[in-house]
């Protein structure tokens, strides 16, 4: 299992946080230097084995909550045409980028048509693999019908799992499974979640929320018990209410993070690598718990 972690903002600059990192997931926005954004994020990371790139669908999902606003198809579509343009011109192929997974806004008619004049031709002509992504309100005859065509080789899976209102652990496995023996790929956004991580064996998954170490000044611990990295809270803001507690919640965490590691950029630095680190090592835990359950995915190379 590959766990992606999402680029922040400080790896999209060139004086930002340089860490070293294993997996990668970049985001396109549109701009004029999306391609040097790509790169920077790449250098700051340290060269990952892999990296992958989304298309930036989740900021009309985003518009949607906080606006009610819906644009016109025809600027989501731009943004794609834009985004496969980009992705052609890179130096380094990426392990895979994902499509606008849109239904949810446009309906899958929509989508379904971007992927037979946009992401289908992309993928002949370039080789790099697109992640068709399901939702729920695609239904299980959505998801056998990504199974059935071969032209799709990478799924995703988008949305609630073992929660309310979600999928269930076993209705989502079950999918996975199916997809393997279909021979694809299967993503989960957002899925670095140890309940699901158990219950559903993902060839990859990504946190976006791994960042937060810097921002929030948290520190990040690998539990081997648990298979869950676990955070103590000593940010800024801490520092400024509480402040014999933050130190308190410092001195825990062995001396691998001072005070004055929340407060300069070579800190930074090191909370990020810090957390990187831990979920590297998740990464390995869930890796071997599956193998030992008989789900290999290095026979596929995935």
């Amino acid at each position: 299992m590959r766990i992606y972690l999402s680029a922040t903002e400080d790896l999209y600059k060139p004086s930002g946080a340089a860490v070293r990192m294993r997996h990668l997931l970049v985001s396109y926005a549109v701009t004029r230097n999306a391609q040097s954004r790509f790169n920077t994020a790449l250098a700051q990371a340290g060269d990952p084995h892999s990296y992958v790139i989304d298309s930036g669908a989740h900021l009309y999902i985003s518009q949607y909550f906080k606006h009610g606003r819906i644009d016109e198809r025809a600027v989501p579509e731009k943004h794609m045409r834009e985004f496969m343009t980009v992705c052609r011109t890179l130096e380094r192929r990426p392990a895979f980028v994902v499509e606008m997974d849109l239904q949810d806004l446009y309906g899958l008619p929509v989508v379904e048509q971007w992927r037979e004049e946009l992401c289908i031709p992309f993928e002949h002509e370039t080789g790099i693999p697109v992640c068709y992504v399901w939702h729920g309100n695609d239904g299980r005859r959505g998801w056998d019908a990504l199974l059935r065509d071969d032209r799709k080789r990478v799924l995703g899976i988008g949305g609630k799992i073992i929660s309310k209102g979600g999928l269930s652990g076993g209705d989502a496995q079950a999918m996975v499974l199916d997809a393997y023996a279909a021979g694809k790929a299967v993503h989960g956004f957002a899925q670095v979640k140890t309940d699901v991580m158990r219950t559903v064996p993902f060839s990859s998954v990504d946190s976006t929320s791994w960042g937060s170490a810097a921002i929030y000044g948290s520190t990040s611990v690998f539990d081997a018990a648990s298979g869950t990295v676990r955070k103590r809270y000593a940010g800024r803001r801490d520092f400024a209410l509480h402040p014999d507690k933050a130190m308190g919640v410092l001195l825990t965490t062995g001396g691998r993070v001072r005070r004055d590691d929340m407060q300069n950029a070579a800190g930074t630095v090191k909370v990020y690598q810090e957390a990187v680190n831990a979920y590297d090592q998740q990464e390995q835990f869930f890796t071997a718990w599956w193998l030992a359950k008989g789900v290999d995915w290095s026979k596929h190379g995935w």
